[in-house]
């Protein structure tokens, strides 16, 4: 059997989100849509709120530490399901198209499970909220097309043309503010450690640590005139 893999050149000015999904997509589509049904027709039993979802008295207390990978696999209500699912189908498929199976799979697990470990740290002030789902590998898909392709047109939902930048920028805010609007502060933390990682995952660290270093450096220096081409701006220190 022949298999053709989809690669999108970076020179590419317009990124498709959406379209039929690949296998991996649809494995993970139905995983979470398959958990969270088994889940609601067994009525939530309480074995799976208090060992396979997510909170702190459990995880640190009783030192359940496997319920952030567990966690992540599984969602307790319909609407953090259906949005999460919705930004897996538009955004990771796009994502799985650039990297390939194994880097995005790598990617949305770790993410997501991260997400879930700072939420469990933040749940240290509310032990015995509950946690669960994929919200954190949601929001790392966003800034991940972001980053990847920031002045890419996004149809999106195939109507709307955006800049991915300003599509993810304006997702990832109003997410963002919609949970601190609830004051829901382990959620909140969720979808930033996921964010974070996010990055981290997109850039080496001493790779951001010498942009930053680098960017303080060029405020230090001034431009001169001089030289045999006089359209390259030299720097004085």
């Amino acid at each position: 059997m022949v298999r053709r893999q989809v690669v999108l050149p970076p020179g590419a000015k317009l990124i498709r989100t959406g379209g039929r999904p690949q296998t991996l997509i649809i494995v993970l589509l139905a995983l979470h849509i398959g958990l969270f049904l088994l889940y609601a027709f067994a009525g939530g039993p309480a074995w799976i709120n208090q060992h396979l979802a997510l909170s702190a008295r459990q995880a640190l207390g009783k030192l359940e530490l496997w319920q952030p990978l567990s966690a992540f696999w599984l969602h307790v209500n319909a609407i953090p399901l259906a949005v999460n699912m919705i930004t897996l189908w538009f955004f990771g498929t796009s994502l799985l198209r650039w990297w390939g199976g194994g880097r995005f799979f790598a990617f949305y697990v770790i993410t997501g499970v991260v997400g879930l470990v700072a939420a469990m740290f933040a749940g240290l002030a509310w032990p015995l909220t509950i946690v669960s789902g994929s919200s954190g590998a949601a929001i790392a898909m966003l800034v991940a097309f972001a980053v990847l392709f920031p002045d890419h047109m996004v149809f999106f939902y195939g109507v709307l043309p955006l800049k991915a930048k300003w599509l993810g920028l304006l997702l990832v805010i109003f997410v963002l503010i919609g949970t601190v609007i609830r004051g829901d502060f382990i959620e909140l933390a969720l979808q930033g450690g996921g964010a974070v990682a996010a990055l981290l995952f997109l850039y080496n660290p001493r790779k951001l640590i010498g942009m930053w270093r680098l960017s303080r450096a060029k405020k230090k220096l001034k431009v001169i005139d001089g030289g045999k081409k006089r359209d390259e701006p030299k720097y004085l220190n």
